[in-house]
């Protein structure tokens, strides 16, 4: 049984190296857990996985500055990178655009709805005489 808990600890730590490259946390607890020995070296070779870590920082409300392309926080002034003003205005444009595409996202919900439910009733007053006779 200790065994057994051992195994459980050890997995979490290539499983939090990758997951700070990247990858999937989950999958690597997984690999941890079973082959501690070949995770860890593997995990600590393993190169960055550049869309999963903007995926990752995008998931977390973080924006991208505008002059060196680096992760700052939505509610930041200045880059903590280059030290560079952040322009308002990209993030009023962002946060512009995310409400745009979720309006559209809306709106178009609401057609295939609308679409859906008349389809329903369509076939319902056809199919209506056909149940209402004998």
């Amino acid at each position: 049984m200790e065994i057994f808990m051992v195994a459980i600890l050890l997995g979490l730590i290539p499983a939090a190296i990758a997951r700070s490259k990247g990858r999937s946390f989950g999958l690597w607890w997984l690999y941890g857990f079973l082959i501690f020995i070949v995770a860890l070296p593997h995990a600590l070779l393993l190169r960055p996985n550049m869309q999963g870590l903007y995926e990752q920082a995008k998931s977390t409300g973080l924006r991208k500055c505008t002059s060196c392309a680096e992760f700052v926080r939505p509610d930041a002034v200045v880059c903590k990178h280059c030290g560079r003003d952040i322009p308002v205005s990209s993030l009023a444009a962002e946060t512009s655009r995310q409400q745009e595409t979720s309006d559209a996202l809306s709106a178009r919900s609401r057609a295939q709805n609308f679409e859906n439910s008349t389809t329903l009733v369509q076939d319902r007053q056809k199919l209506a005489p056909t149940f209402g006779r004998r």
